[in-house]
Order: C-alpha cells, then sequence, then structure tokens
C-alpha cells in the first residue's frame, strides 16, 4: 500500500477530498470504494479511487490475480466502473517489483490522475 500512500501525498488537496483507499492515512478517507452489480448481484471493491474525475487505479497482485477466474472477475469489475464513465488504470504487482519501487510508477499515476483532472474540466466547460 506504499504506492497508494505515495500517490495520494502527491495529490492536491481538492482530489485528497474525493480519494477513497482502504489503507489512507486520513481517516476521512480510509475506507474502501464499493459498488453492486445488480446484473451480476455481486459487488466489487476497489483499491483506489477519485470519484470527482472517475479515475481508479487498482493494484493486481500476483497471487489472487494470476488466477483464471479472477482474471474473469477483474475484467467483469473493471467494464462495470468503466460503464458508469471511469478510467481504470492496472498495475501489475510484477511490473512493480521489477521496477523496484521506483518512483516513475508513482509519476506515471500522478500524471495520469492530473490528466484525468484537465479532460473532466475541459468537459464540463465545453
Amino acid at each position: 500500500q506504499k504506492l497508494f500512500d505515495a500517490i495520494y501525498e502527491k495529490l492536491s488537496e481538492e482530489l485528497k477530498n474525493k480519494c477513497y483507499y482502504a489503507t489512507c492515512k486520513t481517516e476521512k478517507h480510509n475506507k474502501e470504494f464499493a459498488k453492486y452489480d445488480y446484473d451480476n448481484n455481486c459487488g466489487y471493491f476497489y483499491d483506489f479511487v477519485i470519484t470527482s474525475i472517475k479515475i481508479c487505479l487498482e493494484f493486481d497482485g500476483t497471487y489472487w490475480h494470476s488466477k483464471s477466474d479472477m482474471m474473469e472477475k477483474d475484467v467483469q469489475k473493471q467494464k462495470f466502473l468503466e460503464n458508469k464513465g471511469y478510467k481504470v488504470i492496472r498495475i501489475s504487482e510484477k511490473d512493480f517489483n521489477r521496477y523496484n519501487y521506483n518512483p516513475s510508477i508513482v509519476s506515471y499515476c500522478v500524471d495520469e490522475i492530473n490528466k484525468r483532472q484537465k479532460d473532466i474540466t475541459n468537459m464540463v466547460e465545453i
């Protein structure tokens, strides 16, 4: 969860106020973001979500997310959120470890969040 802590610390206060993840250091946002899929009769929990700009970061740990049944559920879970207008970015544990926790992964995520915020702002202005 160090990854999400590092990303959270680089966000503006505006985005922090709409950010949710289970290990967040601030009590206000220390909760998971969950949605219920009535069509498939199941609930989904998401790793790191900023609701105001509809972006979600998912960390795929090798142990759980390499199993075929879980991979199918991940696809279903992602499509559900994308159908609600969210952009979903997936980060694999394998890639995260390969780069030895390189700050470039944090920078990439923060850049994507900032781009999304700009895109959403531009859409509202049109």
